[in-house]
């Protein structure tokens, strides 16, 4: 449980991943139930399951990394809010790394998985 606006207890259910896109390095996926509508700003959760293991900068091994979304609909562009990488497949296992890093705005490439991603969000 986490809290809501005004302390009040909310129950959050488990994620219902959707596959959005299956590509060279992995699948990717789109919790729906994430989704929150702001103007044409979405923010909404999302998880790439990689089919090899990758190593990150500081040697460690995962499979699987969540990541945050902030997209403008309008604008056609995206920003990571932030991202956590898992050892196992799907987000399970022990967490290899976390990265909260608010980036600039940045175009999406009409031919990327981020873009499949904020077309099913908008």
């Amino acid at each position: 449980m986490a809290l809501g606006a005004g302390s009040t207890l909310v129950a959050h259910s488990a994620p219902r991943w959707e596959q959005v896109v299956s590509s060279g390095p992995g699948h990717y996926y789109i919790d729906p139930a994430s989704i929150a509508k702001d103007g044409d700003r979405r923010t909404f959760d999302s998880a790439l399951d990689y089919r090899q293991p990758k190593t990150s900068a500081a040697g460690k091994s995962y499979q699987s990394v969540a990541t945050q979304f902030q997209v403008n609909c309008r604008m056609k562009m995206a920003r990571i809010v932030h991202m956590t990488y898992y050892s196992g497949s799907m987000l399970a296992g022990s967490v290899v790394e976390r990265q909260g890093m608010l980036q600039d705005w940045m175009e999406v490439d009409a031919s990327s998985p981020v873009h499949r991603l904020m077309r099913y969000a908008c």
